[in-house]
């Protein structure tokens, strides 16, 4: 029995540079060491007699402002990794000094952690200073930054006094913040609750529980995370923390345990958090009778607390937890300790004190009393503190938000980000992994340490299971890569294995059976989104040209560069079909090929690979002409793998027209065939790539065959074919009319009709002229410069930019620009003069 609110609502958290990252996080815990003070548990909080409702003077509120402005810092951080509820990116949010000896800032937790973070505050005056989190408590919405107070050299520093006891419904207050990521705006409003259920965010992310929330028609939004909420003294009461999508509620968070948790860090002290791992939420007392609450019990309650409205009950148990099979949902919670027990407060400063231990329970189910000693669990250890990365994958172990977001129990390895490795088997963020190669992984530990035994290329089998949808558990083939990324070796690839399907082709046999065993499949994934491509996964048709040496012809939609890892299957659909790891020889720079080897040592005997016979007639195809279309058909999308079924498909057409085909220029830029003749066909099957043959099963299209030939020979020799000369322009075929009003002389016209004559196709009547390159030159017209730092925000979430000087040192290409940050450490800054081709 979840109950939850069904409201639609938003953190205030961060106004994120980068759109992708609209998750928080979860996190551990870090006790400060500086000590002063002594036994902070037991001092009583910062806070001041109840404010009597007071009236202010529009002087005295922009005084207070003034006073208390230097206290707010602008908060930049960049989360370097993905980590439990949260992902990468960097976002601005807002803090405000609360210790200024300490060097202590108080913020949102779903701005400082639990992740690693670089993280500045940038002060009133523009000064900036780095960052370490102190403390972000593992449920509720505060964490504590510190600074170095002496890096703060040009102003003095102030803090704004705690005052959670001086909220009230009713009083006016002021929040200071980065609204929309503008430095210091001022939003005025008034307290209309303290008592509202704390919001749910996101299903699958960082969500408070157990507390009260105020509200206000404040209308902040993104970037006003951490924002002091003020009243006429300068006292900050509550913390702004978030608000309802398309409304001006704003949602604040109250500041009492956050209080708490300062003084402790103040004192050197540990800051104790305990759980019963069940969620409470504060119900009115009629509610409450209908869930079974005596009238007797209302009463004695109205009479010794006349100021409640209402009750804590248990809206959720985890399951394996202290309450599990102890406490059920809808149960009323009377006292706590031997105590009366109707406020957040005193429940938590109870499991608080008390944990390792056992705290007395006294409940109301159905109108019966219930009493209950429970075992106190500890928050801390129940929030993931580390990660393990491995092929670009991140995974931590399952933390108690993401076990309450689900109803589950708090362990097992969390897949934060899939990265290379879990992508290419079909993992995605929120999996949980069972298993690896039949051997549970109950926690991270067991997961790290069958993959530090792993060698790449390894094949292992996962199960898997979402945390949405937790009894479907799946299983998959996981290929091991140490190669691109962290834990990575210099051996080779280990052949691996091809998923296996039966099934007869549905081909002619006259065609199919020549080409059949010079067509393969290429899978090619990609580690990085580099020159423009951003997808990982390409699967295609490959044309084997030697098969003796192993060499594949494949076109640069499949193979996009040579940075990847790629598989060649060999065998379609037969019993002897069999996969085996290729590298990248050859990538054309403008036409559509490329060239990759496999060992064909590799190759079971079963398993048949035959070169493909080339016919060496480059004239143009005309109009009508017969010809084969050959290619395989696997029902590609992005979720493929190695046991899809691939079909060989022949059908024979004709060739209904043939010519230059203008395509649009790409946006992001990138590889795009250009000065070559297309041929189209009347009748094309879906197909993933292929060939287009004669009667005779030779290829003599669909590639162009002739730069196959001199690639391939090349490469057969040991040596890398000669370097590809261009003038840089990009041709068009236009008619001989246009060419003479182009100002072309007749005599080059009259010397070029003989040769136009003989070329067939709809080009036969056309010269040549040039349109404008694909290659915009830097600094050119409709290209925006700029200068900006690295480590700040100026080129996060650009994807489009071409860096020309760093340091006032030009960068042409990549060998100058690496040497001009290889000497940089951690920290420095770079002035680096870029060029946006968005504008």
């Amino acid at each position: 029995m979840l109950w939850r609110l069904a409201q639609s609502v938003r953190p205030a958290a961060a106004a994120l540079l980068r759109p992708h990252v609209v998750r928080f996080a979860a996190c551990s815990a870090t006790a400060a060491t500086a000590a002063t003070l002594t036994h902070a548990e037991a001092q009583p909080p910062i806070t001041s007699p109840r404010a009597t409702e007071a009236t202010y003077s529009p002087e005295q509120w922009n005084a207070m402002i003034t006073a208390a402005l230097p206290a707010v810092v602008s908060i930049k951080v960049n989360r370097v990794r993905a980590f439990d509820t949260a992902q990468s990116g960097t976002l601005q949010a807002t803090g405000f000094v609360v210790d200024k000896e300490r060097g202590y800032i108080m913020t949102n937790r779903h701005v400082a952690g639990p992740g690693p973070i670089v993280a500045e505050a940038i002060f009133a005056n523009n000064e900036e200073v780095p960052l370490t989190v102190a403390y972000y408590d593992p449920v509720h919405d505060f964490a504590l930054f510190r600074f170095d107070p002496k890096a703060v050299e040009h102003m003095d520093v102030v803090q704004l006094p705690l005052a959670p006891d001086e909220a009230y419904v009713g009083a006016d207050i002021v929040i200071i913040g980065n609204n929309a990521g503008e430095k210091s705006s001022i939003h005025r409003s008034t307290l209309a609750r303290l008592d509202r259920n704390a919001p749910t965010y996101n299903r699958n992310g960082y969500n408070d529980m157990d507390t009260f929330y105020m509200h206000s028609a404040s209308g902040t939004s993104g970037g006003s995370s951490g924002s002091p909420v003020l009243n006429g003294k300068g006292h900050a009461i509550a913390l702004n923390a978030g608000g309802k999508v398309g409304t001006s509620a704003g949602f604040f968070l109250p500041l009492d345990r956050a209080v708490r948790a300062l003084r402790l860090l103040q004192a050197g002290e540990p800051v104790t958090r305990g759980t019963l791992q069940a969620v409470c939420l504060h119900q009115p007392f009629d509610e409450a009778r209908r869930l079974g609450l005596p009238a007797a019990e209302e009463a004695a309650f109205r009479a010794q607390l006349p100021d409640e409205l209402g009750l804590l009950v248990f809206s959720e148990v985890l399951p394996k937890g202290p309450a599990d099979g102890v406490l059920e949902p809808g149960d009323i919670l009377l006292r706590v300790a031997g105590r009366w027990c109707t406020s957040f407060i005193a429940l938590e400063a109870a499991l608080d004190a008390a944990v390792g231990g056992h705290v007395a329970l006294e409940v109301c189910r159905g109108g019966q009393r219930i009493s209950h000693s429970l075992r106190v669990d500890d928050l801390h250890a129940l929030t993931p503190s580390r990660y393990f990365e491995m092929g670009g994958a991140i995974v931590n172990e399952l933390s108690y938000q993401q076990a309450r977001n689900h109803g589950v129990a708090p362990r097992g390895v969390y897949v934060a980000h899939p990265g290379y490795m879990l992508r290419q088997a079909r993992l995605a963020r929120g999996h949980v992994i069972a298993s690896v190669g039949g051997v549970p992984t109950p926690d991270l530990a067991s997961f790290i340490e069958i993959m530090r035994n792993t060698t790449h290329g390894e094949q292992l089998t996962i199960k898997f299971y979402d945390l949405a949808e937790r009894t479907h558990v799946q299983l998959t083939s996981l290929t091991v890569d140490r190669k691109w990324f962290q834990i990575a070796d210099t051996g080779e690839p280990s052949v691996v294995p091809s998923g296996k399907t039966q099934g007869e082709p549905s081909v002619v046999p006259s065609v199919s059976s020549i080409l059949a065993p010079s067509l393969v499949t290429v899978d090619f994934t990609r580690p990085f989104s580099i020159d423009g491509e951003t997808g990982m996964r390409y699967r295609g048709a490959g044309l084997v040209l030697d098969a003796a040496q192993g060499l594949v012809a494949v076109d640069r939609n499949t193979v996009t560069s040579t940075l990847g890892d790629v598989i060649v299957t060999v065998g379609g659909n037969s019993a002897a079909a069999a996969a085996v790891p290729a590298r990248v020889v050859f990538v054309h720079p403008m036409h559509n090929f490329a060239l990759v080897q496999y060992d064909p040592a590799a190759l079971p005997r079963r398993a048949r690979a035959t070169s493909a016979r080339l016919a060496m007639d480059t004239r143009t195809m005309s109009t009508g002409t017969s010809a084969w279309l050959v290619g395989l058909k696997s029902g590609l999308n992005e979720e493929f793998d190695a046991s899809r079924r691939v079909e060989l498909v022949a059908r024979k057409t004709k060739v209904a027209n043939s010519g230059w085909i203008k395509l649009p220029l790409p946006n992001p830029p990138r590889y795009q065939i250009s000065n070559s003749e297309t041929i189209g066909l009347e009748v094309a099957p879906p197909v993933d790539g292929g060939v287009i043959a004669n009667d005779k099963g030779e290829i003599f299209r669909g590639v162009p065959v002739h730069h196959l030939a001199e690639a391939t020979a090349h490469l057969r020799k040991g040596v890398q074919p000669p370097r590809w000369r261009t003038l840089g322009a990009m041709l068009e075929p236009i008619s001989m009319a246009a060419a003479r009003r182009l100002g072309v002389p007749d005599d080059l016209l009259d010397a070029s009709a003989p040769a136009l004559a003989d070329a067939a196709g709809s080009t036969a009547d056309g010269a040549v002229a040039s349109t404008h390159s694909a290659v915009s030159s830097p600094g050119a017209d409709g290209v925006e410069e700029a200068y900006g730092e690295a480590g700040g925000s100026v080129l996060c979430g650009k994807d489009e930019v071409t860096v020309q000087l760093v340091d006032s040192t030009p960068t042409p290409n990549l060998p100058s620009f690496l040497a001009c940050v290889k000497h940089k450490q951690d920290g420095d800054v770079l002035r680096i003069k870029y060029a946006d081709g968005h504008h």
